[in-house]
This record gives C-alpha cells, structure tokens and sequence, in this order.
C-alpha cells in the first residue's frame, strides 16, 4: 500500500504462573515479566507507533501499596522510553541482593511494575487525538479489589453513539463519547451489578466484610459479566483485561474480525496481536500458538490457571483479510504463504493483459509490504513462461521525507518526492513495467509520485498490479477508512455513472439508504452494492487508469498507455481461506451497523456535495430536497 493507512492497534496479555522468585532463581532477574512484555510489544510496533501504555497488577502486594499501576506515553519512540525507565530503576546491587533471596515482595513495594500480570498496548490513532489520555490501558481503581478494574483493546465499535446514549440512559454523564471510555464503563456497569447481587446474595449469612469480599472474589460470575457487557458491542474486537484480584481475561468479537492467538504452559499464559511475538519472545513453535475461537474468552483465575469458554452462540468467522494482505508480520509462516498465493493468482489475468508485450515486460514492486506477494507472481510466471521474467529495483522510498507531519498543499507537494526510481534501466517506448502494490486505496500516492515518476522514464507501457481487490466500501471495525470519497473505486464509479448518466439508479439509492436510518437493525441491507452492480469490475479498472494516469489532471502528454489489475474476489479467498471478512470489497459486512455505516457514508456525501462535479444537473438538487 504505497499510501499510510491508520489501522489496528497491538494488545498483548502476559501472566506470570509462577511466584516471582521463581524467575528470579531460574532466569537471574525480577524483571522477566517486564523483558517479555516490552519484547512482545516490541514485536507488534507495527501495529501501533503514536502511543504505547502498560499496566501491571501485584497479586500479592500488601494494603498500603497499590496492586495495580498504570503509565501511558505517546510518540514514535514511546515503547523505548517507557521501557528504558522501568529498567534504569533497578540497580545492580539491589539485584545480587534479590538473587541471594531478599523477599520479592519488598521489591514490588519499591517497584510497582513488578507484577505477575502485565498488560500491554499500541495504540494507531484512528479515531481522537493523538493525546496521552486516549492511550490504553484504561483504569477504574477501587479500594476493593474485585470493583478495580483494567482494560485494553484492539477495537473499534461501529455502535459508539448507541453505547453512549446507553449510559446516558443509565443515569452517567459520559465525559467523551468515544467508544473506548463506553466499553469501559459498560463492563465497569456490569461488574458493579453482579458485585450488589452477591452482597444481597450473602446478606444474611453473618460474614464479616473480610469474609464478604473473599466470598465476592471467588464467586464473582466473570463470564457472565463479560457476556452481559459484550451483548451491545456491535464491531470488531479484542478487549485484554484484569480485576484487581487477579482474574485476566481476553475475549474476543463473535465474527473473529480482529486477531487474537495465545499460548500457555505452567510457567506463562500469554495473548498477543499476531503470532510472531509469541514465538521469538518465548521460543515457541507455531503449531502450539492457538487461535483465540470468534466469540470466545480466555480466562485466568487469580491462582493462575487458564481457561477457554464461550460468550456467544456461533457465528460465521469473518477475520479481516486486510489483516493477512497488509496489517500482519508475515514472519507468520500462513500469513507468507498467503500473501505468495495473492502474487500467484494475478498471472492467469496479467498474461491476457500483456499479450505478446510479456516478452519486453520489466517486473518491479512497491511498497516493501508487497514483497512477498511479488515472489509469488514471479514464482508462477516462470512455471507458466518456462523462463526468468526480469526484475529489477525501479521504485524506492525515501524514509527521510515525513509527509504526515505537512499538511496542506505543502504535503502534496512532498508526496511528489516521497519515492524515487533508478534511472537507465528503461529502453524508452520498448520495455513495458509491470509494478505490484500490495493494495490500491485512495490513489493519491500512485498518482502523485509513483506513476508520474514512472511515466518520465517513458517506457512503452506501466502496468500497475494490486494483490488486494477493489476497495469499495468503507471500514467501520477499526481502518481509518470511512468516506466514499477517499476510494478511487467509488470515484471511479461515479465518473461512469456521472457520465452515463444514471441519475435515477443514483436517486433510488440515496433514497433507500435514507429509508433505511429507521429500519429495525436486522433488517437493513448495505444498498450502495446496487451502484457497483451496474458496473464491471474491469470497467471500473479502466477508468480508475484514467483517473490516475498523469495525464488526467496535470496537463502533461505522456504518450504512454496504463493499466490496472485487481485480484479478483474469488483469488483472495482461495489465497485467504480462514480469513472472509471481505466487506471493503464485497460490501458484505458482518454486522448490521457495518450496512448502517455504509449507508450513512453514501447519505453524507450525497448531501455534502449537491452542486458536486460526480453529478448530472438534476441528481444537484437532491441535497436540498
């Protein structure tokens, strides 16, 4: 993807078995929990870089002291400064005195992060400001316990507004209407009324408050809470959390559409983002790294021990496949598996393309992230050719021009110079380039500096290939992608529908989209699907080639003919098998808010762009109707 998307953050649950001396004698150092987890966030950095938080719960830690401890940061280089501050805490001395065995416990006083059971997060700022309060973990402390609660997630709740009118119904006054503070206080909600049902419960047996809370801590009906509170959340999550007892847990959305895989033996239970971590931080093989079930939780009881139970009925798995394209380290064996078989399937449709110009073709990838999917379409083109395609380094990236950080025509202007290209490999109007993207989004990268860069070298012909199809639709689970407008499909799509015109199939849509705001929610079908329907997927290939061939919009007159190839739909799932949520493709969402969302997209740019260049004359009055 040769633009930066905003996307999914990196959640990782770590709780020590073991009694604290117990790595201390084993592994010479109280800090094996802290090395872990900073190496298990280290390893998914690149699910989140504009914050980092991490909290810590000492099972044993004496009243006086507090068992659970937070801190947050923010900035690229948060992860290194946080954990460079927990380890310049300890000294040497201190160390040899703890190996020859001083009491951990004194040690937990003076060092609040030495606890058994650490949670980790990277927040990408998707949503709000990139401010410390918006970091995970979020914590509501409590002189008891068992009301202490810690939360983090990968997440993003397609039905924020309906949670937070939620606890307005409940009598709260909600101080943001962000949906990480709703899910937050919708368990904290949950956790508080199942608390007041066992006091009412034990009311009558004569306990004392010491015998109260032990009653309360060991029959608190985790499950059940968790089940309650997870009954309004309509997106795609993994929530990672504590009580202040000691009872973790992970759980994860009922379609499986963010990522969740754990492992443990008699010294760890761990639950991370993705696979890899778990593997370098602990030596693991693959196969015994489990996939955390759609709609399960992982449990840890305050003694440690783990479990796996269900908190839904069963749904139809739709893991993001955006996930498996992009998002993941392929360091996963399936994930590089996969992401060769997307490079695979491209040859079939790339060979009809080319025709007898495959002989002059010169093979090449952008960004990094498409490298291994460009093996594969190398791998098979020599199986299917019986010969060595050429390839050669034609685009690279200077990682020293920081676009992000411009705003404003300023920023366009860099983006120009964001890549560059070796010069005096191209025979001028002889060789043709065919260039792989991992994904085609908004275009603005490929437009701006790719393309343009290419198109001076003059060659005969570009070709841009994309593993991942035609991105349609907008995402609602979590990927800052949530405006039709962004799409260089749907732009596409409007420019033939403009141009036909199809002023009433566009009417008939905005109209049912409008029509289905007061739908019951299970009733309501994503009905921009229509407006793709009267369009060929290669219909809508070759107009995006206009719209982004160089020529278009700068004036300029590069004799040179594009070309855009999308993986088709069935090739991702026959890349991708586990993975099926294709939503920004198909349109098909998992949830009844994910239609909802695509509708309201559809409604607000209609409305926001009535004398808008993608409409006729008579589709410009429908904003004021």
């Amino acid at each position: 993807m040769s633009e930066l998307l905003q996307h999914d953050c990196g959640v990782a649950l770590l709780r020590l078995r073991k009694p604290l001396q117990h790595y201390v004698k084993k592994y010479g150092t109280p800090l094996y929990g802290l090395h872990k987890l900073h190496l298990l966030m280290h390893k998914q950095h690149n699910r989140g870089q504009d914050g980092v938080g991490v909290a810590s719960i000492a099972l044993k830690a004496p009243p006086g002291t507090p068992l659970l401890n937070s801190w947050r940061e923010i900035g690229m280089d948060a992860l290194q400064r946080m954990f460079f501050s927990f380890t310049q805490t300890f000294d040497e001395k201190g160390l040899s005195n703890l190996r020859l065995g001083e009491r951990v416990l004194s040690w937990q006083r003076k060092y609040p992060f030495l606890g058994e059971l650490l949670l980790g997060h990277l927040r990408y700022a998707t949503h709000g400001k990139n401010e410390k309060n918006q970091c995970h973990p979020f914590s509501r402390k409590s002189e008891w316990r068992y009301q202490s609660l810690i939360l983090a997630g990968n997440f993003h709740m397609a039905n924020q507004e309906a949670l937070f009118q939620h606890l307005i119904s409940l009598g709260q006054h909600p101080s943001s209407s962000a949906d990480a503070p709703a899910v937050m206080e919708r368990v904290g909600y949950h956790l508080d009324k199942e608390v007041e049902e066992l006091k009412d419960k034990y009311r009558d047996k004569n306990l004392s408050s010491a015998e109260l809370t032990q009653e309360i801590e060991q029959h608190l009906p985790l499950v059940k809470i968790l089940k309650e509170a997870c009954s309004a959340f309509d997106g795609g999550y993994v929530l990672i959390g504590a009580l202040g007892h000691g009872h973790a847990f992970a759980f994860r959305d009922p379609h499986g559409i963010r990522p969740a895989y754990y492992y443990w033996d008699d010294e760890i239970v761990v639950l991370t983002s993705e696979k890899p971590p778990i593997k370098t931080a602990f030596g693991i093989e693959f196969s015994k790294i489990r996939d955390l079930p759609p709609g399960h939780v992982l449990l840890c009881s305050p003694e440690g021990e783990p479990d796996i139970q269900p908190l839904f009925p069963k749904y139809t798995p739709k893991s993001c496949s955006f996930e498996r394209i992009y998002f993941s380290r392929a360091s996963d064996p399936e994930i590089y598996k996969e992401r060769k078989t997307l490079g695979k399937n491209l040859v079939p449709d790339l060979i009809k393309i080319l025709g007898d110009d495959i002989e002059q073709a010169i093979f090449s990838y952008v960004p990094n992230t498409a490298e291994i999917a460009f093996l594969g379409l190398i791998e098979e083109l020599r199986d299917r050719l019986g010969s060595s395609p050429r390839v050669e380094r034609l685009i690279s990236k200077d990682m020293k021009m920081r676009t992000f950080i411009v705003k404003g025509g300023r920023r366009e202007e860099l983006v120009r110079y964001t890549y560059d290209t070796t010069y005096g490999l191209i025979k001028k109007e002889k060789d043709v380039l065919v260039i792989l993207d991992d994904s085609i989004v908004r275009g603005t990268t490929l437009s701006q500096s790719i393309l343009t860069l290419l198109f001076q070298l003059l060659p005969k012909r570009i070709v841009i290939l994309s593993s991942a199809p035609q991105i349609r639709y907008p995402d609602c689970y979590g990927i800052d992608m949530n405006r039709f407008e962004e799409f260089i499909a749907f732009r596409a799509l409007m420019s033939i529908l403009t141009e036909d015109p199809k002023d009433q199939l566009l009417r008939e849509v905005y109209e049912k989209a409008k029509a289905s705001l007061n739908s019951p929610l299970g009733a309501i079908k994503n009905h921009v699907t229509d407006l793709y329907k009267a369009v060929s997927g290669w219909e809508l290939s070759e107009r995006m080639a206009l719209l982004l061939h160089p020529n278009y919009k700068s004036g300029l007159n590069f004799p040179v003919r594009l070309d855009i190839l999308f993986q088709r739909i069935e090739g991702l799932h026959k890349a991708c098998p586990k993975h099926l949520g294709d939503w920004y493709f198909t349109g098909e969402y998992p949830t009844p808010y994910g239609a909802r969302t695509a509708n309201q997209a559809f409604i607000r740019f209609i409305e926001s762009n009535p004398q808008g260049a993608w409409f006729s004359k008579d589709l410009n009055r429908l904003g004021t109707q």
